[in-house]
């Protein structure tokens, strides 16, 4: 892999873990956390650390960055000996209800060993260092096998290319009509990661769409607050407390580009009758809605 593909791994593994909700260790209160361990392997595998070892994201990516490129090109991603080779410690693995994620550094890895590496992952799990966001994809993969959300929430889940996603993402929603300031506070006094929802694509926008007419019986049109607001010159979503706000880039629908001061926040509203779907531009103080909260996994 060379020391330019130990530096990439340990970069990656810090935006999975350090700019994420994911925990590294299991010493927490609410028990809620991901255990990890490192083994590298060339013509034999070396347990570097155990599950138990590492108590939280720091210590896991300094461990990443001390490796050393080894000068073996040789693996045992399929044994030639009596010794089980890492596919088959795999196959044991996933038998007994582990996932497994791979990414292969295919700078130095042949197309063969990248397609071996990537069986021994879990269905969909298996990835290459140089995807355009190998970071997300991994989070997903976690999340995949190990999220729930907190009572009254729904995962959000989308389906693309007939393959069920599930994201590290909760909503949920209320019927009381109140105004968007009001909204905001509603989410966070909800849950202490709460906040009003995002809609970053058109699959978030219509889950929420769906939960919310599902669930809150509400006569035409269809509408409820989202987190979405105009503040210092530009359009920002709302985030967990003590995280920044995440600027609009492409907005989904067409919101005024400099809204006056009186509608300043965002609402979804749908004519049920004719799917014809807006973002209202609305008055964050006096303008009366329904409102949709997300928290994270």
């Amino acid at each position: 892999m060379g020391s330019a593909g130990l530096f990439e791994v340990g970069s990656n593994v810090n935006s999975v873990f350090g700019y994420s909700q994911i925990r590294v260790g299991s010493d927490y209160p609410d028990k809620k956390g991901v255990r990890v361990s490192v083994v590298t392997y060339n013509s034999i595998a070396t347990i570097r650390s155990n599950l138990s070892d590492f108590k939280s994201a720091d210590e896991l990516t300094s461990m990443i960055y001390s490796l050393k490129p080894g000068d073996s090109y040789n693996s045992n991603l399929q044994a030639d000996s009596d010794e089980p080779s890492i596919s088959q410690l795999g196959d044991d693995l996933k038998a007994n209800g582990v996932k497994i994620v791979t990414v292969a550094d295919i700078t130095r890895n042949n197309r063969q060993q990248i397609s071996k590496l990537k069986s021994l992952a879990s269905k969909g799990d298996g990835f290459n260092i140089n995807d355009d966001y190998v970071s997300e994809e991994i989070q997903h993969a976690m999340c995949r096998a190990d999220c729930f959300c907190p009572r009254m929430y729904h995962q959000f889940m989308a389906n693309q290319n007939g393959t069920v996603h599930a994201y590290g993402t909760c909503v949920s929603y209320s019927i009381e009509n109140i105004s968007w300031r009001n909204a905001k506070f509603f989410c966070q006094n909800l849950h202490k990661q709460g906040h009003l929802v995002t809609e970053y694509s058109i699959e978030k926008h219509i889950f929420n769409r769906n939960l919310f007419s599902s669930l809150a019986s509400q006569a035409d049109p269809l509408k409820y607050h989202i987190g979405l607001h105009f503040v210092n010159n530009g359009y920002f979503w709302e985030q967990s407390d003590g995280f920044p706000l995440t600027p609009l880039t492409t907005p989904l629908f067409p919101i005024a580009s400099k809204p006056a001061f009186t509608q300043q926040c965002i609402s979804n509203l749908e004519n049920i009758s004719t799917n014809a779907v807006t973002w209202h531009n609305e008055n964050c103080f006096n303008d009366l809605k329904p409102l949709m909260c997300e928290v994270p996994t």
